[in-house]
């Protein structure tokens, strides 16, 4: 199984893929067409390499009622969003291997994903840092820690 993909809390599946639904339970997909939406609420794609900061966005959304998709790791965080296509991905910047910077890029790159919304959270709070991720695709920039009214707001913005 791909290192840098959560795994599932019931051990459900061998596929790596964690999705929530908004009742909290887990289940793990192999579907490879496109967004499947258990909720009929939107699909998000969480990728963050710090388990606290991705629980608590991956809470805040499930509150909402989102289909949740996780990943720990950037080069995981494209093959997942290449087999689930979610309506909108949140990405930290500073992950291990691949930076959300170069994620964002690579989504940007791809036919089907180019025109999925890239909100990019991170620690950074530079000016720089934040042009940066403009130059690279994204469509929003939050500075952590997020609050859950800043973060549904810019969700619901995006989407």
């Amino acid at each position: 199984m791909p290192s840098g993909i959560a795994q599932p809390r019931t051990g459900q599946g061998d596929t790596g893929v964690v999705s929530r639904d908004p009742r909290g339970t887990t289940e793990a997909t192999t579907d490879r067409t496109g967004p499947t939406r258990r909720s009929g609420m939107p699909k998000i794609l969480v990728v963050d390499d710090d388990e606290d900061t991705r629980e608590t966005i991956v809470t805040m959304l499930e509150r909402d009622g989102f289909d949740v998709l996780e990943a720990l790791d950037g080069e995981d965080a494209v093959t997942l969003a290449q087999r689930e296509c979610p309506d909108l991905v949140i990405l930290d910047v500073m992950m291990p291997g691949m930076s959300g910077y170069s994620v964002c890029r690579r989504l940007r790159d791809d036919g089907l994903l180019c025109e999925t919304p890239v909100l990019m959270v991170t620690a950074l709070s530079m000016l720089d840092d934040q042009l940066e991720g403009i130059t690279c695709g994204a469509d929003g920039f939050m500075v952590k820690p997020v609050s859950r009214f800043e973060l549904m707001t810019r969700v619901w913005d995006l989407l």
